[in-house]
């Protein structure tokens, strides 16, 4: 009977070797290594599990955990990725997560499960996030006077206090970037990266600490410029209620699972995930999103 033993250093290069090497295209060694990195000293909170066969690793699950403030409270996190279990041993996938659900005060999200995955994880007692995406164009009227955009980094550290500090520390990455808009006493804190694997390059915001239309209006000059993208995405649920000029909710989503404990949906990000860390899209994918619906009409007759 396979066993499970958190994933350490020593095990990364059979990981790699056996699972990553040939996953995708975009991505190096030096990739998942980050992704596959601790950032949490607590000893029931690794980058991952495997799934062991005697010596031989057939199974792998990648968690990636954070400690989050929301409204004044700590929550804890954890990502699930690269689910990859060798087909012999499938039957015994789910012993990976067990120790992820035996904690029970944890928000676990899962932002690129394939559609069997999906399944499998809301009769765990997953439920899919509104993972529409708003879209809207980076051209567009100068930024609102009363809207100041800050771009340097050491100079928006020392604006910050210490729970974004470490947002913007954890995710200071050659493909992200961060901005500080300033709206009189208030302030908003952006982390974004530029997007790649569409045939269009766009503009991916991550996270976004104050949901206005003058925040998102105040940038899209900005980001054009960094970014060199024509279009900015944004998943829906921030900006619910937020006029924005010019932009279009998408009608079909990608699908992205959370199972909470006390977090609110509309504080369920993608930092600290593979989506921010690999620097994936979170464009649905149309052909799949066909596919699931012809299977769900057809059940229904």
């Amino acid at each position: 009977m396979p066993i499970v033993k958190p994933l350490d250093n020593a095990m990364f290069p059979e990981v790699y070797a056996t699972f990553l090497r040939d996953d995708d295209p975009h991505l190096c060694e030096a990739d998942w290594r980050r992704l596959f990195s601790s950032r949490d000293a607590a000893p029931d909170c690794p980058p991952g599990y495997v799934l062991l066969d005697g010596d031989r690793i057939v199974g792998v699950l990648g968690t990636c955990f954070s400690r989050r403030r929301i409204d004044g409270r700590q929550h804890a996190f954890c990502n699930l990725h690269t689910w990859i279990v060798h087909e012999k041993h499938r039957g015994s996938s789910l012993f990976l997560m067990r120790p992820v659900l035996a904690n029970r005060g944890l928000t676990i999200t899962d932002f690129s499960p394939t559609p069997h995955v999906c399944e499998v994880s809301q009769r765990l007692g997953f439920q899919r996030l509104d993972a529409r995406l708003r879209l809207f164009p980076l051209a567009g009227r100068r930024r609102a006077a009363t809207c100041s955009v800050i771009e340097s980094r050491p100079e928006i550290l020392d604006r910050l206090d210490d729970a974004e500090r470490q947002l913007a520390a954890d995710h200071d990455l050659p493909h992200m970037g961060v901005l500080l808009i300033e709206m009189g006493d208030r302030r908003c804190l952006m982390l974004y990266s530029r997007v790649d694997r569409w045939r269009l390059p766009y503009c991916y915001i991550h996270y976004i600490s104050h949901q206005s239309r003058d925040a998102l209006a105040a940038v899209r000059r900005v980001l054009a410029a960094r970014t060199g993208a024509r279009f900015a995405a944004i998943d829906a649920r921030f900006t619910a209620g937020v006029r924005l000029s010019r932009s279009v909710t998408l009608p079909v989503a990608s699908r992205q699972l959370v199972r909470w404990s006390q977090a609110p949906p509309s504080h369920v990000d993608t930092l600290y995930s593979e989506v921010s860390l690999l620097n994936l899209t979170t464009l649905p994918d149309l052909r799949t999103a066909a596919h699931e619906l012809t299977r769900k009409l057809h059940r229904r007759h």
